[in-house]
This record gives structure tokens, C-alpha cells and sequence, in this order.
């Protein structure tokens, strides 16, 4: 009794625990959007205190005081909490500087009255570092900050458009309007609020509308440092994708060499327009004298050139301590407190810049470059926003590289060895109907009963029926947006035209008029420059923001399975593979560039071969096609076929008479899409044409999308009577039509190209046991998988198909030899079979990167 309160009561306290957690969280999340308002705030110069002390810095001010309260709320609720390097340390070490060494340093000079001493100064870098120290040791939701920080520089933008330059605003107009001497104050702001929303801003249009607004904003300042960066922020991004941190040392020697030609060619030229640029923009000369006057009085003394002379500025237009700034961040903190101060200002900045190179962030490598360069050209250590970018940046860029370091392969990533963390990227899945979903949903659901840890990422809005049953836990698929390459176009032109075109594009040798060769022209035109690599690529930056958010969150895979088609897919996984360091392996039920079905331009094949060399396996469901790739890349290629599940059919079906008896028809059956002059029942409708007393004992169904040409092809060869046309029906409708029919009916394109093609058709007919006519390649794969194992029949000629029905209808020991074959040999075709073969394939691949470590 006594344990069973104990319990109840340490639950209960648990329970109490958790709910203060997620208050203080609240908290936090209120904290941090007001300290970005703030932040925005600062930049306002009409209401003020004597002392400087404006709006922003109050609000602030209370979001900081709001901040260590949370921080000393929370703290002990933390288990073992442990300082991580320089995100924990580097605060503590700067402000202990500050206190020990700084303080008593500028209260030192300004007592003996050194012009530019001033202990204001040195508050003003006091309060940039407990804002630092404010979020340092709590949940800090940058996004947030960041989102309200550049709403509200926005807002003060609008306010000024619509107030005008009036001086009696709160605000000075002019420092908004280019007109301030020294514009450089808002230039910071956009740069910093850049780097922010390159890291933290996650939707696409906002990002956009966000970037045009700062990129505004920064033009109306007219800041000559900021162009400077802007242009540093594109040649640095030119320089890290050419040269990757990888490549480095490999391609130094190169850059050099490239370095040393454009000076030995145009040095002189370059030197010349430099000079010109900064004689057009450094008025009078002004920011040179200041540049040689603060290195003067930098080196006036030893222990000045050490530990400088405390908190202020230190130059003159005309000689050194005249109580001017530098506006050079180097030269005024090497003033001000010698080596440790530079340590100090540039610590987070550089070292986010270099894990940004180190992990391959372009964007975010370039802006933190262009900060840094635009810090020679303004003093920007008393400005909390650029604490807040250095520091907010290093951390995020340290738990990401946490996230994607390599486990060692000596420990054990699960308590359980045999468990597999895979990242599952497919568009179609359940409860979407194609047939492509089919294998994925049902692989999943495989991995999931195995006792595998698994997530998906897909594609919702598809417009296909949502008839798939979805029997998973909740949670473990994210359906992310995407765009529809054909929406413009479809809205002037009108969805029918789009599907016109598409159709004609893949079938043009059918078409006679000059129209219609005309529209399939624009259609193989529009399929080859809109769809590459396919038409989803739409979903590309969705499905690959939705797998970084899954592995920033903490949930880090051990494999990544990409599946394809779409091919965007794989273009998905070698992006997130190459980031994060995590194998990854591809999928191709279908050729890329191979596929005889598709147009492809010199820029598919050359996004295939970046894509795939970068796989750690690839998987195919045929051996020509595992051939075939296994030619083109080194990566092991695997086969696994397609599958049927026993579950789906495991249900009781209605015997049905035997055909031919009690004036029965002989029920053909096909389910799915047809592409006249490709996969087309003309040799069918051929063979009852030429034995018309086959016609009536015919009961041929189709079902799918658009096939009313079907029945056109039909009457074209008198054969209507036979010929059924219907609508598509859901998978367990489908399933239940294939298991009452007679014969079911496999169509495939009689071409060379087709020969690996074993579809998830084919799987669905041995599962559903009745006999199949195969026709069209009826040498490829699937009409030999039929013959091999005794499943029917692959022919295209007229005289053997009519042999074929006609034995069905008058011979009942035929369908009950058909029978014994699927009974005997149609389990080794069992989707168990094939998803334990990619289990083990998801295990060589793991082993083989644990021991390349």
C-alpha cells in the first residue's frame, strides 16, 4: 500500500513538473518575440533619455530580466545539465572579461579624463552580453525572434513611407531614408536579419517576401559597406561551391593559381577602380585618417597594444584621441581592450562561419561572410542584434552538426542491434491510390510489424482517389505541400489542353493532322523542360525542408530510402544524405534516363549520374534493369521485385461456374492505366475479330482512367459486344474483380527497352491465382516469369491467343492445372520475402559505412 501512494505520488510530482516545463516553454516563446520587437525598436532616435536609453533598449531590458528568471526556473529541472562548449562557455568567458578586466580598465582612463574613455560605453557592452546571457542557458525560440524582428523592421519601414521625414515622429526618417551621415546602423540590421532568416525561416514565399523587403530596406539606406557585403556575400558563395571544405586542400593550389592570374592580368586595373570606388566614397578622406589615427593610438604604448585603454574611441579626423570611432570593429576593440576584445567580438561570428563552410552551408557561409567584411566598415560590438546573429547562428550550426556527426562504429545505436531507423521518401503513398503507393504503404507497414523505426515523408493534395487503406501509427507519415509545375499554365490554357499535350508528347507517331503533330510537338517540348527531373520537382524543397525539420528535431535515421518514381525523390535523399552524413539508398521501379517511356534532355542525364553515384545502394525490381545501372554506377545494385500480400487476398470469393457452361462468359479482366500504341489491348482485339464465335463468350472489363478510346479500338474491330469500359475502382474493388475473373489481362510494350519491366501488376494477378495473358514483349521479364513458373500465357500472335481461350472455355482440367501452378509456386512471390531482402540490404549498407569510419 505504502509503495502504491509513493508511486502516486511521484506521479503526480512527474505530472506537476511537466506542466511548469510547459509554462515556462510559454514563456519563453512570449520572451522571445517581444525581444525581437525590441531588437527592431533600437533603431529609433526621437524618444530617448538623456543617457540613449530609447524604447528598445526598455522593452529589452524587461525580456532580459523576463529571460534569467526563466533561466533560474528551469534550471533544475534539467537533468544533469552540462555547459557544451563554446555555445556555454563563450557568454561567461566574454562577460567575465567585461567585469574583471574591461570595467576597471575604462574606469581607470575615464577618471583621469582620456578623451573617448566612458564607462556609457562600456554598459553598452555589458547589456549586448546579458542579452547574450539571457538566452544562452534557456530554450531560445530564434525562429520567433527572428520572424518578429524582421516584421518589425518592416513596420518601421511602412511608418516611415507613410509619416515622411517629420523629425517630431519617433523615429529619425532620415536614418530610413539614406539621408543619416552614417547609414551603416540599419545596413547591420538587414544584414544580421538576413543571416537570421537564412537559418530559422523555413517556408519559401516568406523567405522571398521577407529577403525583397530587407533588400529595400537596405537600398533606401544607401550604404556603401553594404554593397560591399552584398558582393562579398556572392563571390564567398561562388568560393564555397567550387571549392566544398572537403575539396579544399585539393583545389587550393588551383585557386591560387587562378588568383595569381587575374592579378598578373588585370592587378593593375582592379587596383585602379578600388582606389577610385573609395576616393568617390570616403569623403574628404575621412575614413582613412580614422583608420591610421586609431592604429596610432593602439600602438602608443605596450600595455595598449595588449589590453587597450578601456571602453570608448579613440581617434581624430586629425590625430589620435580626439574621441572619435574608427568604425572599424578590428581597430576600435584592438583600442579598446587589445586582443582579448577582438577574442571576444569575433569568437561566435568566425566560428559559425567556419562550421558553416565545414557542413556545406552556402547561404549561410555567405552571409556570415558578409558580415564580417561590413564589420570593417562600422563598429558593431555595442549592437545586441549582432551578438544575437553571431551567437544565434553558432548555435544552431553546432546542434545541426551534433545531429549529423556519425555515430562511432564500436557503440551501438539501438539497445536492440537488429532495430533500423529508416527515413522513408516517397510522393506516392497510402492512402493516395497508384500503384506505386501500393508497394510503398505496404513496405512500410513490413518494416513496422518487423519492429523497425521508421518515418515517411510524402506528398499530400494529390488529387488521386484516398481508397488506400492506411494502417499505420499515428505520427509516422508527414504529407508535405508542393507545387504544380503545370498551374500557371493550366489556368491559361485550361487542364485539358495540359493533358492533351502530355498524351501526345508520349505517343506522337499516332498523330495524322498538322494539329494534332503540332500539339504533340508543344507537348514533348513542355515534358522536356518543365519536367526535369519529372513533374513533381515541386516537391522537392518541401519534402526536403519536412527531412531536415524530422532529423534537426532529434530523430536521426540510419538509412534513408528514397523511392522512385518520382525521381525528385532520390534528388531528395542525396541531399539530405549529403548534408547530414547519413547512407542513403535508391530505389527505381522505373529507369530515370533509361525509361523508354519518357523524353529526356542532356540535364536529366546529368542530374541522375550527381544524383545516384552519391547512393550507398540501388534497388531495382528486375535484372535487366539492375543491369543496366550496375553498368553506370559503382554503387551495388539489388534486385527486389515487386510483391503481392497474402492479407489482400486472403478473402472468400464466390466460386464461379466454368466458363462455358450455363451460358457463361469467359470474364477478361484488366485494372489500371492504358497508353495507346504502348500498352494496348489491339492484339486481343485482334484474335476475337478473326474467330467471331469467341465474341459471345467473351466478357472482356476494363477498368481506369480515360479509356474511352478503348472502346472506339473495340468498335474498330467489331468487337464492341465483348468490350466493357469502366470507371476506375478502389484497390479492395479491384483485387475482388481479379480474383472473380477468368483470365486477367497483363499488357506491356512491345519494345526491347521494356525487356526488365516487371511491374506491381503483375505481383497483383499471382496473387489473386487466375491465369494470365500476357501481351505485347513477350520476351521480356514478365511473359518469362509467366511461362516459367506455369502462369498463363505470353503470345502476340492472333492464332495462339485464340488457342489460349478457347482451352479456358472448353477444357475445365486447364484451369485446374493453372490452379496447382499458383498454389505451388506463387508464395515465393510474397511481399515478406522481398522486404526482408531490403532489410538485409539496409544492413550491408550500414555495416559497409561503419567500417569506411
Amino acid at each position: 500500500m505504502m509503495k502504491k501512494e509513493i508511486k502516486t505520488v511521484s506521479c503526480m510530482q512527474a505530472s506537476e513538473c511537466e506542466a511548469s516545463t510547459a509554462r515556462h516553454l510559454k514563456t519563453s516563446s512570449f520572451i522571445d518575440s517581444f525581444s525581437g520587437v525590441a531588437l527592431a525598436l533600437i533603431l529609433q532616435t526621437g524618444w530617448r533619455l538623456p543617457v540613449g536609453v530609447g524604447v528598445g533598449e526598455m522593452i529589452l531590458s524587461i525580456t532580459m530580466l523576463m529571460g534569467f528568471i526563466v533561466t533560474a526556473l528551469t534550471w533544475k529541472s534539467r537533468e544533469g545539465f552540462a555547459f557544451h562548449g563554446v555555445r556555454h562557455w563563450g557568454p561567461l568567458l566574454i562577460a567575465g572579461y567585461l567585469i574583471v578586466v574591461l570595467l576597471p580598465q575604462t574606469w581607470h582612463f575615464s577618471s583621469i579624463n582620456l578623451i573617448g574613455s566612458s564607462m556609457r560605453d562600456w554598459v553598452a557592452y555589458a547589456f549586448s552580453l546579458m542579452f547574450l546571457c539571457s538566452i544562452a542557458f534557456r530554450p531560445t525560440h530564434y525562429r520567433r525572434m527572428a520572424v518578429s524582428l524582421i516584421a518589425g523592421l518592416l513596420l518601421l519601414w511602412i511608418l516611415v513611407l507613410i509619416f515622411g521625414s517629420s523629425d517630431e515622429v519617433w523615429y529619425l526618417a532620415a536614418r530610413f531614408r539614406g539621408g543619416a551621415l552614417n547609414p551603416n546602423q540599419v545596413a547591420l540590421y538587414v544584414l544580421c536579419s538576413l543571416l537570421l532568416l537564412l537559418v530559422y525561416m523555413r517556408h519559401a514565399p516568406l523567405i522571398f517576401l521577407a529577403l525583397l523587403g530587407l533588400a529595400v530596406f537596405g537600398y533606401l539606406a544607401q550604404s556603401n559597406a553594404a554593397k560591399v557585403s552584398m558582393a562579398v556575400f556572392v563571390l564567398s558563395g561562388c568560393f564555397a561551391i567550387f571549392i566544398p571544405y572537403l575539396k579544399f586542400r585539393a583545389r587550393l593550389l588551383w585557386l591560387l593559381l587562378a588568383m595569381g592570374l587575374v592579378w598578373l592580368f588585370f592587378g593593375h586595373e582592379l587596383i585602379s577602380k578600388i582606389e577610385a570606388r573609395w576616393a568617390a566614397v570616403d569623403y574628404g578622406n575621412a575614413r582613412q585618417l580614422l583608420f591610421f589615427h586609431g592604429i596610432d593610438a593602439w600602438l602608443s604604448s605596450m600595455p595598449s597594444f595588449l589590453f587597450g585603454f578601456g571602453a570608448g574611441s579613440y581617434s581624430g579626423m586629425e590625430a589620435p584621441f580626439q574621441g572619435s570611432e574608427v568604425h572599424n570593429t578590428v581597430i576600435d576593440a584592438l583600442t579598446i581592450g587589445g586582443f582579448p576584445m577582438l577574442f571576444a567580438v569575433y569568437l561566435f561570428p568566425v566560428c559559425a562561419w567556419f562550421l558553416a563552410y565545414r557542413q556545406g552551408r552556402i547561404l549561410i557561409f555567405s552571409a556570415l561572410s558578409a558580415v564580417i567584411v561590413f564589420s570593417f566598415f562600422h563598429h558593431v560590438a555595442r549592437q545586441p542584434i549582432y551578438w544575437l546573429a553571431g551567437y544565434g547562428v553558432l548555435a544552431y550550426l553546432v546542434e545541426a552538426g551534433r545531429l549529423a556527426k556519425p555515430k562511432h562504429a564500436g557503440v551501438c545505436r539501438e539497445e536492440d542491434g537488429s532495430r533500423l531507423k529508416v527515413l522513408f521518401i516517397s510522393y506516392f503513398f497510402p492512402p493516395y491510390n497508384a500503384i506505386g503507393a501500393v508497394r510503398t504503404g505496404k513496405m512500410v507497414r513490413r518494416l513496422l510489424d518487423a519492429g523497425h523505426d521508421v518515418r515517411v515523408i510524402s506528398a499530400g493534395r494529390q488529387g488521386l482517389p484516398q481508397t488506400l487503406s492506411m494502417n499505420m501509427p499515428a505520427g509516422i507519415v508527414n504529407y508535405t505541400d508542393w507545387i504544380d509545375v503545370n498551374m500557371f499554365i493550366a489556368r491559361a490554357l485550361g487542364k485539358g489542353t495540359i493533358a492533351k499535350a502530355k498524351s501526345t508528347a508520349t505517343m506522337p507517331n499516332l498523330q495524322t493532322g498538322w494539329f494534332s503533330r503540332l500539339v504533340g510537338a508543344a507537348g514533348r517540348f513542355y515534358v522536356s523542360w518543365m519536367y526535369v527531373p519529372d513533374r513533381y520537382i515541386g516537391w522537392f524543397f518541401f519534402a526536403r525542408k519536412a527531412c531536415q525539420q524530422t532529423i534537426d528535431e532529434g530523430w536521426r535515421p540510419d538509412i534513408i530510402y528514397a523511392s522512385a518514381t518520382p525521381y525528385t525523390a532520390l534528388m531528395v535523399a542525396s541531399s539530405i544524405g549529403r548534408r547530414y552524413h547519413i547512407p542513403w539508398v535508391g530505389e527505381l521501379r522505373d529507369l530515370w534516363t533509361d525509361n523508354p517511356y519518357a523524353h529526356h534532355r542532356a540535364l536529366s542525364r546529368w542530374l541522375e549520374g550527381r544524383t545516384l553515384r552519391t547512393a550507398s545502394a540501388l534497388v531495382t525490381v528486375s535484372e535487366p534493369l539492375a543491369k543496366i545501372l550496375s553498368g553506370k554506377y559503382q554503387s551495388p545494385c539489388h534486385v527486389i521485385m515487386n510483391g503481392f500480400d497474402e492479407e489482400d487476398f486472403s478473402g472468400s470469393v464466390p466460386r464461379r461456374s466454368a466458363p462455358g457452361t450455363e451460358k457463361r462468359r469467359l470474364r477478361i479482366v484488366y485494372t489500371g492505366q492504358l497508353y495507346a500504341g504502348r500498352r494496348d489491348p489491339t492484339k486481343l482485339f485482334q484474335a476475337l475479330s478473326m474467330d467471331r464465335s469467341l465474341v459471345s463468350k467473351m466478357d472482356v472489363r476494363f477498368y481506369g482512367p480515360n479509356l474511352a478510346w478503348v472502346a472506339d479500338l473495340a468498335a474498330e474491330y467489331g468487337v464492341q459486344d465483348a468490350v466493357c469500359v469502366h470507371e476506375p475502382i478502389t484497390r479492395e474493388e479491384a483485387i475482388r474483380e481479379q480474383q472473380e475473373a477468368d483470365v486477367l489481362l497483363l499488357l506491356t510494350w512491345d519494345d526491347p527497352r521494356e525487356k526488365g519491366v516487371l511491374t506491381g501488376k503483375l505481383f497483383e494477378y499471382i496473387g489473386a491465382g487466375r491465369p494470365i495473358l500476357v501481351l505485347g514483349h513477350v520476351d521480356g521479364d514478365a511473359a518469362a516469369l509467366v511461362r516459367r513458373e506455369g502462369f498463363g500465357m505470353a503470345s502476340s500472335d492472333p492464332a495462339e491467343i485464340i488457342g489460349f481461350l478457347s482451352e479456358l472455355l472448353s477444357n475445365p482440367a486447364a484451369g485446374v492445372r493453372y490452379d496447382r501452378a499458383f498454389r505451388d509456386r506463387a508464395g515465393a512471390y510474397e511481399r515478406g520475402q522481398q522486404v526482408e531482402r531490403l532489410v538485409s540490404v539496409f544492413r550491408a549498407v550500414r555495416v559497409s559505412e561503419d567500417v569506411q569510419r
